[in-house]
């Protein structure tokens, strides 16, 4: 009986997505709190990440065990938050098979939980069956099917990602517990495509919208000299329904509104003369959360006030509504120091080589406009500059003016 009780426990499954309050209003979803259970026991710590799947999972009673399902779930409940100490439900939703709808991991859907060798990001939902069963329940089947199709459409999930696996629990001692995904073979995969394709008429994903507010931006107030680096700190509130994750198309990120090269491109931070990143790795913003991030920048050769303006663009490049902002920083000239700007060009260009002949290899270019520090000048017409990184070029002195 502790063997099969505990061989059903670790049919548990879990992982991510999240749903605002009202995406499920055709389904009640029983909130822990209604099964008497200890919710100050949950202290898991935020991992949200964007979904990519649905995967269902059995939980198998043994027709030998005299168990109500809500008994069984609270059971489980305190298996993985103490006994395993996960802090929470290792799974989203749990489904009776009187097709009750009962609330997993209190975070939500987006809340991740790591599977074994898989970096998918699934929300996984467990239903109930008795033991031997190769399908579904009718209430059952019903609500796996409101509730599959509401998380299709709300996250964005492809109908061919929906999946029924078996999952068990990797646990070994001082390491996370990981869910390891078999597949179920025969009937089981015949009822999940059924569901499939009855949901395939009312399947209309709706991308994520997200807008946000940039509440503050804190600059250095003493005057910075170059080449020095300086932070910036930027307050951006979420003020969508959403939560937003890094590293997806909808990260906001600081572009410059001329699309002009910004004076304070920092080389190998920024994603490009014109745009920097803001959030940090893996970070994430709630619905109505502000979060402040730094943003890294390099002190220009130009000098007292420079301003530029900005906007917050997604990664598709499209303009966040009401997200302009202006930097204002003082620059002072670093003292003793020999500054050429280039000047044009008949190509819009200017060739820099390895050593100051005409002959010498051409090895990059820069354009009008820009500004370098000077190390050597030649009488031949010819002066070297620093380019930064410890880079070094040759360019011709007719085409710049010492600043």
């Amino acid at each position: 009986m502790k063997k099969t009780l505990i061989t059903l426990i670790i049919l548990i499954s879990s992982i991510i997505g999240f749903l605002p309050n009202d995406s499920l209003k055709a389904l009640e979803i029983l909130p822990k709190k209604d099964f008497s259970i200890d919710t100050t026991l949950v202290s898991q710590i935020e991992n949200f990440n964007l979904p990519d799947s649905i995967i269902i999972s059995p939980i198998a009673i043994p027709s030998d065990m005299i168990i109500q399902e809500t008994d069984l779930y609270s059971g489980i409940f305190y298996y993985e938050t103490i006994r395993l100490n996960q802090k929470d439900f290792l799974s989203h939703y749990f489904v009776t098979t009187e097709g009750q709808v009962l609330e997993g991991n209190s975070l939500g859907a987006d809340q991740r939980i790591k599977l074994y060798q898989n970096d998918s990001k699934p929300i996984i939902i467990n239903f109930f069956i008795a033991e031997g069963a190769n399908d579904f329940t009718i209430n059952q089947k019903q609500t796996l099917k409101d509730l599959i199709l509401k998380l299709a459409n709300e996250q964005s999930i492809p109908l061919d990602s929906i999946f029924i696996k078996e999952i068990r629990l990797l646990v070994k001692p001082n390491e996370p517990v990981l869910l390891k995904l078999d597949d179920l073979q025969g009937s089981w995969q015949i009822a999940l495509k059924e569901i499939v394709i009855e949901i395939t008429p009312q399947y209309k994903p709706t991308p994520r919208s997200y807008s946000f507010a940039v509440e503050k931006i804190t600059v250095p107030t003493k005057t910075i000299v170059f080449p020095e680096t300086f932070e910036i700190q930027v307050v951006i509130k979420n003020t969508s329904s959403n939560v937003l994750f890094q590293d997806t198309i909808y990260e906001p990120i600081m572009s410059k509104l001329d699309n002009v090269p910004s004076k304070f491109f920092l080389n190998e931070v920024w994603l490009s003369q014109t745009q920097s990143p803001i959030m940090d790795e893996n970070s994430s913003i709630k619905p109505n959360e502000s979060k402040t991030f730094t943003v890294k920048l390099k002190a220009p050769l130009y000098f007292g006030e420079i301003k530029e303006s900005y906007q917050l663009i997604s990664g598709l490049g499209r303009a966040y509504t009401g997200t302009n902002f202006e930097l204002s920083v003082n620059v002072e000239r670093p003292a003793g120091k020999d500054i050429v700007e280039i000047t044009k060009t008949e190509t819009g260009q200017l060739n820099y080589r390895d050593n100051p002949f005409s002959s010498s290899n051409v090895i990059g270019r820069v354009t009008p406009g820009q500004r370098f520090i000077v190390l050597e000048r030649t009488d031949s017409g010819y002066i070297k500059l620093d380019l930064g990184n410890g880079k070094t070029g040759w360019v011709v002195s007719k085409y710049t003016k010492t600043i």
